[in-house]
Parts: structure tokens; sequence; C-alpha cells
């Protein structure tokens, strides 16, 4: 998926990849949590 940097091992860079998926993860799953809420609250 993204440009592999030659001078990381493969290790780091699997970390890396990981640890960006997983602050995407966190931030889709964070909108989503007030996306809901807001929805929630105008159904209430």
């Amino acid at each position: 998926m993204g440009c592999e940097i030659g001078d990381w091992s493969s290790a780091q860079s699997f970390q890396f990849q990981l640890y960006a998926l997983l602050i995407v993860v966190v931030d889709v799953f964070l909108e989503g949590g007030q996306e809901a809420l807001r929805l929630s609250k105008r159904l209430r």
C-alpha cells in the first residue's frame, strides 16, 4: 500500500503501518460514535 523506506527494517515498517492503521480505525470509530450520538439525540 505505502512506499517502503529502504533504511527501515521490515519489522519497524510493519509496526509503523500497524500503528497508522490503529489511528485511522480509532479516528473513524470516534467519528462514527459522535454521528450515532447526534442521530440518537435527534430521534429522542
